[in-house]
């Protein structure tokens, strides 16, 4: 479930890049992708409820070559924090997508040439967020809400390292390079479809079954966001 869900949050952004267009190189794409890909995926993880499952998995990685012990419990608890502060938001699709875009559209992203043009959609997308906020829940709860939901995406971004994440999702951070691969060679014609990878066993040997539930759209157009251009019988559901 960590890797379709993985392969889910990927293939959502990648859409969301190339809708971009020559506006943001397939460079440049995967900078952004390589750098936001953590963060991506506990808010797709977040819609599913696995976040406490995603804790237990991450929790091996936190004690492996971080210092010393306080670090890693500081460390631990950082991540915990912010993992509950998303669920206790309960955010809905929308939402959902707003914090992605947050997320994918990082003007700080390393090696990064668009840095103009990327702080421009994050600042699209932050608008969005707010004016979404603001029509759905109210102008009392809109400026709190959308800051904070910003606020946690930032802090993720902070806290989640790519190496950790993949070892406990993939087995090994070096799949991670696989995956990517795939999805970046994948067609993005409506009618295509991909492999979807299965968990594999952690090396203690204790396998974690996540909660099941009805996979949400995650191609519905969103103002704030580029087009996807998708076609409605390729929607996972």
């Amino acid at each position: 479930m960590c890797c379709k869900q993985l392969r889910l949050a990927l293939s959502w952004s990648r859409r969301v890049l190339t809708a971009c267009g020559s506006e943001v190189p397939q460079l440049e794409q995967v900078l952004l992708l390589h750098a936001a890909w953590p963060t991506l995926f506990v808010v797709q993880i977040s819609q599913s409820g696995g976040l406490p499952a995603l804790q237990l998995l991450l929790a091996p990685e936190l004690t492996k070559e971080h210092g010393s012990k306080g670090k890693d419990e500081e460390e631990s608890e950082d991540i915990k924090t912010r993992f509950d502060r998303l669920t206790e938001f309960r955010i809905d699709l929308a939402e959902a997508a707003a914090c992605k875009g947050l997320a994918l559209f990082n003007p700080e992203t390393p090696g990064l040439a668009k840095c103009t043009l990327v702080e421009r959609m994050r600042e699209r997308v932050s608008t969005g967020l707010e004016e979404y906020c603001r029509d759905r829940r109210g102008e009392d709860q809109t400026a709190d809400r959308a800051l904070a939901l910003q606020a946690i995406v930032s802090s993720l971004t902070a806290v989640l390292k790519s190496d950790d994440v993949a070892t406990a999702i993939l087995g090994e951070a070096c799949k991670l390079n696989d995956v990517f691969m795939e999805v970046f060679s994948a067609s993005l014609l409506p009618h295509s479809t991909s492999t979807i990878f299965t968990m594999p066993v952690p090396s203690g040997g204790n396998v974690l079954t996540f909660p099941s539930f009805r996979t949400p759209s995650i191609f519905p157009p969103f103002g704030f966001l580029p087009q996807i251009p998708v076609n409605p019988s390729s929607i996972i559901n």
